[in-house]
């Protein structure tokens, strides 16, 4: 993950929800819950061993802040940065 800069982003996991070519959409994982009727999914235990994220850690994916993002560029991709990844069903 990035360190915090001076632009004030901090380090979020995320997952890549889907390849379009040259762009990705990612979807943050969170430990805060959906709020204020936005929809989200928890990730369930079995998922985040899949992902090698911390199990006890109640967590979410939250698809309505999908971002679509150019891997080459990206602030959230990092070379050698992946955990691990859920499996197909789930996503």
């Amino acid at each position: 993950m990035k360190e915090a800069g001076e632009d004030g982003r901090k380090p979020r996991p995320v997952a890549v929800a889907f390849n379009m070519g040259t762009k990705i959409g990612l979807v943050p994982i969170t430990t805060q819950p959906p709020a204020g009727g936005k929809a989200g999914i928890e990730i369930p235990e079995a998922e985040k061993s899949r992902a090698s994220i911390d199990i006890a850690l109640r967590l979410w994916v939250i698809p309505g802040e999908m971002n679509i993002d150019d891997p080459a560029e990206s602030y959230y991709i990092e070379a050698d940065s992946v955990l691990g990844q859920f499996s197909t069903a789930f996503m």
